[in-house]
């Protein structure tokens, strides 16, 4: 089951609704960009205002179900 994740864009941070294990975040290239992911009682939150604009890949796991989505980081001037 993949998880909801938004905002998609986001901006500073983005929601991930689920109790995932694993969260890790890859940039176009597949390369993994090092993120602080803080769990609270609504989901988990991916701080992502210090990334460069661009389309980034979330892959989460919870070791039944692994999955891959996209999101786009834009910030708001």
């Amino acid at each position: 089951m993949r998880p909801d994740i938004y905002p998609n864009p986001a901006d500073e941070f983005i929601r991930i609704d689920n109790r995932t294990l694993t969260i890790k975040l890859y940039d176009a290239s597949g390369d993994e960009v090092p993120v602080v992911v803080t769990p609270r009682s609504d989901g988990q939150y991916m701080q992502v205002g210090h990334l460069p604009e661009g389309m980034y890949f979330i892959r989460t796991n919870d070791h039944e179900n692994v999955a891959m989505q996209k999101v786009l980081v834009r910030h708001n001037p």
